[in-house]
């Protein structure tokens, strides 16, 4: 078929140790010391459906790596066996009437922040960049965005999906939403890739312009402040107080005996000091307080080279 390009998948059949740890992508040196037999980067779901249908029959073992985030070996890397590596599919795409953000499950939270910031557009996503957007979607999460889930509703409008293989030992793609494979749909969100291979996601977009964010990072002494002022702020936003407002908290200790409280803070409006987090950015002493207007690109960059 003249003037036709046909994309095929990728299969690397000797792996180096370099490719192995894919260094841009493991972020844990438990998955980059893991080698497998090869590593196979589709470029489609039907690219997947064949790849798992032929380990299915050759009764071979694998794994999947959407963002290379998880921390203990085998997760999204193996040992000899096949990793299939979703990197190739990381495309973006906002519909026109800007309602949805149709996302890749090989992207990370910062390719989907770089596009949607300039559009003045957002999803309810993580709050590090470097981290893949399949693998915090489909387990527990902690989100930047987290109270706009409450304000805009469900964050994951549709997921599709390479589920268990059938009798014939052939893979199926399916779509599943709250109307179409509900139980299916249930299962994904928080079971991680025990359900099936995701291929997309498709989430719920909003209007979402500059932000007040950053860090603000204080000495142990004032860890019971820190705590108390947390309570009071998780009581008063679970009230529906201030639904602009997500902090989080992180207590960090280590061998060196320098430890200290880290707050990670988003406000997603322009407004600096918001009487809501008053009591935190006026705590004192500070190590450090790098609160400023901003968008959603920057902070999760910060987010990325501050904690992992």
């Amino acid at each position: 078929m003249s003037g036709r390009t046909v994309r095929k998948p990728q299969i690397i059949d000797s792996f180096s140790s370099e490719q192995a740890g894919n260094t841009t992508g493991y972020w844990s040196n438990n998955e980059r010391d893991v080698t497998p037999a090869c590593r196979i980067t589709p470029k489609t779901a039907n690219d997947i459906s064949k790849a798992v249908t032929l380990l299915a029959r050759s009764k071979c073992s694998f794994a999947v790596r959407g963002g290379g985030h998880m921390f203990w070996a085998g997760a999204a890397n193996i040992q000899d066996g096949v990793t299939i590596d979703l990197s190739e599919m990381s495309r973006i795409h906002v519909s026109k009437d800007r309602k949805i953000v149709s996302v890749g499950a090989g992207a990370r939270w910062q390719d989907v922040y770089a596009m949607l910031d300039p559009m003045n557009l957002s999803v309810v996503g993580g709050r590090a960049g470097t981290v893949g957007v399949a693998g915090l979607t489909l387990g527990g999460k902690f989100l930047s965005l987290m109270r706009a889930a409450k304000v805009f509703g469900s964050e994951v409008m549709q997921i599709d999906t390479l589920i268990a293989l059938n009798k014939t030992l052939l893979a199926e793609n399916l779509t599943a939403n709250p109307t179409h494979h509900p139980d299916l749909y249930r299962a994904l969100r928080g079971g991680g890739n025990n359900f099936g291979i995701v291929t997309r996601f498709n989430f719920r977009a909003f209007e979402q312009g500059k932000v007040w964010a950053g860090f603000i990072i204080h000495p142990p002494s004032t860890t019971a402040e820190n705590l108390d002022h947390l309570q009071t702020f998780n009581t008063k936003s679970g009230d529906g107080i201030d639904n602009y407002a997500t902090e989080n908290q992180v207590h960090t200790f280590n061998s060196t005996g320098r430890s200290f409280i880290i707050n990670i803070v988003v406000y997603t409006k322009p407004e600096t000091d918001p009487e809501i987090l008053r009591p935190l950015t006026g705590l004192q002493p500070q190590l450090s307080n790098d609160m400023r207007i901003t968008n959603l690109s920057d902070i999760v960059k910060e987010g990325s080279e501050c904690r992992p």
